[in-house]
């Protein structure tokens, strides 16, 4: 019963194993392949052991130097270089961390102070601005012009427009000081100045037309043309500005300050215009007129002694009573005609107006002050014609 339940058993196994695998039927053989199968298999699980325990040390084996390479007292040594180098590394950490954390304190400290810094010379600034202000508008009402000017220029040049919300200014402010410092130039009367206040007015109109104000910068231009006897030009500005005048935003003062600036007063500038527009319309007779055909260096023909740019004049008389002038750089170019004369020789010469038969009698010039610099005449007598015969008459009685 044992003999074939063993045999069943073995068959199994056979079948199990697979077709081409079948044991022997001698018991003999049998057990001896039983045994070296169970060696086998005890040998192969050991092996898989020594596998498992070895992986472990062949890691540890990577990250530290086999003891079978180097002697013991080298290893030693290893060890004690690598305990000092540790506490470098340490030390070294340690510097480090204090140096960071003494650069993070200083870094702050410098930016509390440099804010500290920034705002007392904001202060200042500030402070300096009010001032330059207050000497601006108080020396153009004072009608100290180039006072006026020299505060609005330095105003001009600290101010930035695109930075103005860090003084707590507006652009309405910057618009301000322009023309303040365009109206200082206008009081002065200097030619280039006037020409330098003409393009500040222009510059409200191409850079802060939005704001509003071009009336006043119409209004400007028209005083620089009437400043310089240029009427007709004047009186077309004046009209410009009278037809803007609705669309003035509000009333300005002059910044950091509660004073209003007249001009800015509707009503105000509305009669200010009129009186500018009626003063064009019937300008005043000028000084003298110059006769010079190519007269083309000055702006215009009629000579005012209140001109900007005033040099002085000469006026040549003749015995016939005409009057001719020119301004002094007309006249030298009329002298290049007659070989450079010098004046007085141009003495009983004949006179320079057409289709007169009289010659010249008197030269006068006039300096640029207005005043009669030299004067060259040449008396003509005038014949007499003769004395009509006096025929007495009888009387009758």
């Amino acid at each position: 019963m044992k003999k074939s339940l063993h045999e069943k058993k073995l068959t199994s196994d056979c079948g199990s194993r697979g077709p081409g695998f079948c044991p022997s039927h001698n018991p003999k053989e049998t057990d001896n392949e039983k045994r070296r199968f169970i060696s086998e298999s005890k040998d192969h699980s050991c092996h898989q052991k020594r596998d498992i325990k070895v992986a472990p040390d062949v890691l540890n084996s990577e990250k530290q130097e086999s003891p079978s390479e180097f002697p013991a007292g080298h290893n030693q040594k290893n060890k004690g270089k690598a305990k000092t180098s540790s506490c470098d590394s340490e030390k070294t950490r340690e510097q480090l961390s204090s140096k960071i954390d003494s650069k993070s304190n200083y870094d702050k400290q410098k930016s509390k102070s440099l804010n500290a810094t920034q705002k007392v010379a904001l202060i200042e600034l500030t402070e300096m601005l009010k001032s330059l202000f207050q000497d601006g508008y108080t020396a153009l009402m004072d009608q100290r012009y180039r006072g006026a000017e020299q505060a609005f220029s330095q105003l001009l040049n600290i101010l930035d427009p695109k930075e103005l919300k860090q003084m707590n200014l507006a652009i309405t402010d910057y618009l301000v000081i322009i023309y303040g410092y365009a109206t200082a130039l206008l009081g002065i009367g200097q030619p280039e100045g006037l020409s330098e206040a003409e393009n500040q007015f222009k510059r409200i109109l191409e850079q802060y037309s939005s704001e509003g104000y071009d009336c006043l910068a119409y209004y400007g231009i028209g005083k620089v043309y009437l400043r310089k006897n240029k009427f007709s030009d004047a009186i077309y500005h004046f009209e410009k500005s009278k037809t803007m005048i609705k669309f003035i935003p509000g009333v300005l003062v002059w910044p950091t300050t509660s004073e209003i600036i007249e001009e800015s007063q509707s009503e105000r500038l509305q009669s200010m215009l009129e009186n500018y527009i009626e003063e064009c319309k019937f300008p005043p007779e000028p000084d003298a007129v110059c006769s010079y055909q190519n007269c083309h260096g000055h702006s215009k023909i009629q000579i005012y002694l209140t001109d900007p740019d005033f040099k002085g004049f000469i006026r040549i008389n003749c015995c016939q009573l005409c009057k001719i002038e020119f301004h002094i750089s007309c006249w030298k170019k009329l002298k290049t005609t007659f070989n450079d004369k010098n004046d007085k020789d141009f003495l009983q010469d004949p006179c320079l107006t057409p289709d007169c038969g009289g010659i010249i009698s008197k030269i006068i010039i006039f300096g640029s002050t207005g005043q009669i610099k030299c004067e060259f005449e040449h008396k003509v007598v005038k014949e007499r014609d003769p004395p009509r015969p006096v025929v007495k008459q009888k009387c009758s009685r």
